[in-house]
Order: C-alpha cells, then sequence, then structure tokens
C-alpha cells in the first residue's frame, strides 16, 4: 500500500491514515460499528469505537442543541 501511495504522489497517505478515513466517513454516514468493522477489518469493536469516537461526540452534540430550539 505504501509503495502504492508513493506511486500516485501521496506521500502523505498510508493504509492505517486511509483506514481511518473510511471508517469515519461510514460513521458520518450512519453505519453502524459492526458495519464500519466488516468493511474495514477490524478485528475488535473497541477499535473502530477509537476511530469514530469523535463522530458520534459531534451528533450527540447535533442532537442535544436541537432539543433547546
Amino acid at each position: 500500500m505504501h509503495d502504492w501511495c508513493d506511486q500516485a504522489n501521496l506521500h502523505h497517505c498510508a493504509a492505517h491514515g486511509l483506514r481511518k478515513a473510511c471508517a469515519t466517513a461510514l460513521a458520518e454516514a450512519g453505519a453502524t460499528t459492526h458495519e464500519i468493522a466488516s468493511v474495514t477489518g477490524h478485528q475488535s469493536l473497541e477499535e473502530v469505537e477509537r476511530y469514530t469516537r469523535a463522530v458520534r461526540k459531534k451528533k450527540l452534540a447535533d442532537a442535544a442543541i436541537a432539543k433547546l430550539k
């Protein structure tokens, strides 16, 4: 993967970063942790939750603020 990224002049990219970006995008789209793990190949749901924690926090904050309106 590293070689492919280098060949595409994407030196700042790595498999780990792409995997995290995929997990984050799926979380933002509303995918469950099980769905995300099935796509990214994570072995534990704790790993997926670590990557998607910020997305969940933002969604919870947005929902809380919406209740004040």
